[in-house]
């Protein structure tokens, strides 16, 4: 870069893409995560990997010579997530450059951070509340698993239009509605894993009506109307363990069977390129070598699928008995 270029605060161009852009970058990718990231889901890369379709037991009685089938119909077993490229409108370039000052710099990526976070989330969000054959189980398997219909657990079989995107028949959560939810997990074997469902804060009132008093009467005193009582607002109620965020619209929700502890009990991968170079959040340099914070920009590529379809059950809050994708 050739000398002069300076901030407003007189601090070298080139300090803040060595000292502090290219760093922050760094340390974001390697221990930055989203919270609902952290909840449920994991990385894997964009490579084709094999993994087990349950179809009843899985051991076979075998003969002295016999040797067992495979496990796998030869159409299914296949998963792949592929990502797509997503990036900034705004791009460091001379007409900002010349009235910046250092700080504003830093600051601006660190928006860009926190923008990354809720594209992080849409895009969770998106796989999970979209009845798409990327999501959970949705009355169609043939395309990805190969099987008309979702495998057995223990005794407990499926039908061939079984799905987990379903409405409550009113715009507020009962108790059977929970019952219902946690039906849709427990019934494909994940019912020691932790249920977490999802909110819109607009909808906080869907889950404290729960326990609300009626019109024909006020409910005896217990746990949960207590809990409303003081905080108004249960945290678990129906064995589900509640949680408001913005990042799901309202009118709908999500119950997710997890274990945040174990990623390969999290139903939903977040898929990073298999070549390592192009993961992460990432800042473009602009195209002058000696100046690479001109006309530099940020990036990723990300995708995401639902590997657990069982682990996940999606509701609208409506009296219609037709569940509807969502506009996110």
């Amino acid at each position: 870069m050739s000398k002069g270029y300076f901030t407003q605060d007189g601090i070298d161009y080139n300090e803040i893409w060595n000292n502090q852009l290219l760093p922050g970058i760094e340390r974001y990718n390697e221990v930055d995560k989203t919270d609902l990231e952290a909840l449920f889901a994991t990385w894997t890369d964009e490579q084709i990997f094999s993994y087990m379709v349950r179809s009843g037991n899985t051991f076979q009685k075998l003969g002295t010579i016999e040797r067992p089938d495979r496990g796998l119909p030869a159409a299914n077993g296949k998963f792949q997530g592929i990502t797509e490229k997503f990036g900034t409108g705004f791009s460091y370039d001379e007409n900002y450059l010349k009235d910046a000052k250092a700080s504003q710099i830093t600051e601006y990526q660190a928006d860009i951070m926190e923008q990354d976070r809720m594209n992080i989330r849409s895009i969770l969000l998106s796989v999970a509340l979209l009845s798409s054959t990327d999501g959970f189980y949705n009355g169609s398997f043939a395309s990805d698993e190969g099987i008309t219909a979702p495998p057995k657990f223990g005794t407990i079989a499926h039908a061939a239009g079984h799905t987990h995107y379903i409405t409550t028949g009113a715009t507020y959560l009962t108790l059977d509605n929970c019952a219902d939810l946690r039906e849709h997990l427990l019934h494909h074997g994940y019912g020691v894993s932790r249920l977490v469902g999802l909110l819109n804060p607009a909808d906080e009132k869907a889950v404290t009506k729960l326990v609300l008093p009626t019109a024909s009467g006020i409910k005896v005193s217990n746990p949960l109307t207590d809990q409303v009582a003081v905080n108004g607002y249960i945290t678990k109620a129906g064995g589900i363990e509640w949680v408001e965020t913005a990042a799901v619209p309202a009118g709908y929700g999500v119950v997710i069977a997890t274990n945040p502890a174990v990623p390969s009990q999290k139903p939903i991968r977040l898929i990073y390129p298999t070549n390592v170079s192009f993961r992460g959040l990432r800042i473009i340099p602009g195209s002058d070598a000696s100046w690479p914070i001109r006309n530099a920009y940020y990036s990723r590529y990300v995708g995401a699928k639902t590997l657990h379809r069982g682990a996940g059950v999606v509701f609208q809050l409506t009296a219609s008995g037709t569940y509807t994708d969502p506009t996110l």
